[in-house]
């Protein structure tokens, strides 16, 4: 079960999706497109075999013609995490 703090941190990010790319451009340097709009998408990363996948926010960053020019998966972990088989 989640705890408060990592439901909170999820909760910051669905409230306030464009925080996402100041944090990544702030703090990783990671160069974010020019975004007229970001916002939530499904969480499901549905038909992945074997099992299903699940993240806990997606954010979709939208040009002003409304075409997704960034999209963020984002897993919240309150602390170290060994390594992670990529899929």
């Amino acid at each position: 079960m989640p705890s408060l703090a990592h439901e909170a941190i999820v909760l910051l990010f669905r409230n306030a999706p464009a925080l996402v790319a100041e944090l990544l451009d702030r703090a990783l340097g990671v160069r974010v497109p020019p975004f007229a709009r970001a916002r939530v998408d499904s969480a499901d990363l549905g038909d992945v075999l074997p099992p299903e996948r699940r993240a806990d926010l997606v954010l979709v960053f939208e040009d002003h013609a409304g075409d997704a020019v960034l999209a963020v998966v984002l897993e919240a972990h309150l602390g170290a995490v060994g390594p992670k088989r990529l899929v």
